[in-house]
């Protein structure tokens, strides 16, 4: 939530030497000083056009990986990705990837194991286990979103798309192995592909499973 100033974007406020964190009106919270989660230009491929949760292939290249800034190590999360526009042809990798991806890294590499969880194209794929879930021939169209939801602490998740079934059956059907936390939502796009964060109850088109918090909400 933002807090201006004239036309700039107030960062931080202090009372004294005290940092402070909100400001409320009566029971209603009107600014925060906690940080949204959105792709981190330094972690994130450079040839990505990043403008807050929103990441866009500009170049029409391949493989071109975005990494969000905030991590988490624990608990029982829930994002979303909706894309604006499909990769041309419909292939992309949305999901959470641990400390050791790097922006030219492909997630679909065999044996491969830092992503911990990712939909691509008509797959949820994991570090050592797929899941078949039928997104349609065409895979990954343009407007779709995409639901995930993982619990760090249990080493569990899943994807739909649409609101549609989680992939496996149920939100903890995959297991994730093999990663080195912490994790951060992450995407690789490729064709043209734009690609939007939703970390929030307020943003979400679908409501997440039980006890699954947003990834900014907590």
């Amino acid at each position: 939530m933002a807090l201006k100033l004239g036309n700039a974007d107030v960062d931080a406020l202090r009372l004294g030497s005290v940092a402070v964190d909100r400001l409320m009106l009566g029971s209603v919270e009107i600014w925060s000083a906690a940080t949204d989660t959105v792709w981190d230009a330094g972690l994130s491929a450079a040839g990505l056009g990043l403008s807050g949760k929103t990441a866009a292939d500009v170049g029409g290249r391949n493989y071109e990986n975005a990494i969000a800034n905030k991590a988490k190590t624990s608990g029982k999360w829930y994002l979303e990705f909706r894309l604006g526009k499909a990769p041309d042809n419909g292939n992309a990798w949305l999901g959470i990837a641990d400390s050791t991806i790097t922006n030219g890294t492909h997630y679909e590499t065999a044996n491969q194991a830092p992503i911990a969880l990712a939909v691509n194209q008509n797959r949820a794929v994991y570090a050592s286990q797929v899941l078949v879930e039928d997104f349609g021939a065409g895979g990954l169209s343009t407007g779709d979103v995409v639901c995930l939801a993982v619990d760090l602490t249990a080493g569990t998740g899943s994807i739909r798309v649409n609101g549609g079934p989680w992939a496996g059956g149920s939100e903890t059907a995959g297991i994730i192995t093999g990663q080195v936390g912490p994790y951060r939502p992450a995407c690789m796009l490729r064709q043209f592909g734009v690609c939007t964060l939703r970390t929030t109850a307020a943003e979400f088109t679908h409501t997440p499973p039980s006890g699954y918090l947003g990834w900014d909400d907590a």
